[in-house]
């Protein structure tokens, strides 16, 4: 295993942020900062702290770091302060999404000179909320069985009336995490259905909820038939540490999530496409323009590239009304 891929523990991080231990573990805790726990060890994922060291090169630390209070991969929504429910007098635009790369999109609007805030809401709200007019961008990762397509379907639902563009921007593998070796042989949607099969489920809302609802229904099945359906976790975090311990047999996360994990195995099943909605009205005409800009600009490509990310379809416009 080479050192990019393992696990990096707080004085590893500390040296590559160039900041103190207790900085590291205060942001662990606030949320800011990806991290996970085996016993007593904190650690934490390299593409994570790359990613949290590209989100400060790229805006100012103190204009966004109430608004980097960030729940673990695939966490539900929370009440966020970043911004009030309608424009403050500064006028700040509102982006909202659980992907860290939704936060990396704010620092680099602020450094455009297009004042944002940011604020991390599970992918079905944050839509709701560009709808409603209390946000201006929505990142979602949204799967609709009926087209086999992402987050376009759930933009198209938007009317009467909302006006959207909806930029792509990476993808993200989706699955199952299972014991290691997976035990229950479970590498099918129809797998859940078995009896002795217990799932950790995500809340409403979230990314990787929405996916298992969607398959659920592609199979003219119900919720309630799955063993363990009612049992709701945080987050992605939560489902995995549910897993390992033996409190379930399997549950729905994104693969980044389960990198690093001991005791436990990733089974892909679908991928999802991470895409920005941003709300096309006079006041967003600026930032709707500066976001095409930027999501098809060599340095993003670039940045994202560093992290791992896949670009070949970064910055295409997939639908506008």
């Amino acid at each position: 295993m080479t050192l990019d891929r393992e696990p990096l523990k707080a004085a590893d991080v500390a040296a590559l942020l160039h900041m103190g231990k207790n900085a590291v573990y205060e942001r662990a805790k606030s949320g800011e900062l990806p991290s996970y726990r085996i016993g007593r060890k904190l650690l934490f994922n390299r593409a994570d702290v790359d990613a949290y060291a590209a989100s400060l090169r790229c805006g100012s630390p103190a204009a966004s770091a109430d608004a980097r209070r960030a729940p673990a991969s695939g966490s539900p929504l929370k009440a966020g302060p970043a911004f009030p429910e309608a424009p403050g007098a500064n006028g700040a635009f509102r982006i909202l999404g659980t992907d860290i790369v939704s936060d990396i999109a704010a620092n680099r609007m602020n450094t455009a000179g297009l004042a944002s805030a940011h604020a991390y809401e599970s992918d079905y709200q944050s839509l709701a909320r560009l709808y409603f007019g209390t946000a201006d961008v929505a990142f979602t990762q949204l799967y609709d069985h009926r087209s086999n397509a992402c987050n376009v379907p759930f933009a198209e639902k938007l009317a009467p009336g909302a006006a959207v563009c909806v930029i792509r921007i990476v993808p993200r593998t989706f699955g199952f995490v299972v014991a290691a070796g997976n035990p229950h042989r479970i590498a099918s949607w129809g797998a859940l259905l078995r009896d002795g099969v217990t799932l950790a489920n995500q809340r409403l809302g979230s990314a990787a909820r929405v996916l298992l609802d969607e398959k659920i229904i592609s199979m003219d099945a119900r919720g309630e038939a799955i063993e363990g359906y009612a049992r709701v976790c945080e987050n992605d975090r939560a489902v995995i540490d549910d897993v390992a311990s033996g409190r379930a047999d399997v549950g729905v996360v994104c693969e980044r999530s389960a990198a690093f994990t001991p005791d436990v195995a990733f089974v892909p099943l679908q991928t999802v496409w991470l895409d920005a909605t941003v709300a096309k009205n006079a006041r967003c005409r600026p930032l709707v323009r500066a976001l095409k800009e930027d999501a098809s600009s060599s340095a993003f490509h670039a940045l994202l590239r560093n992290l791992g990310e896949d670009v070949r379809q970064t910055g295409s416009i997939v639908y506008e009304s």
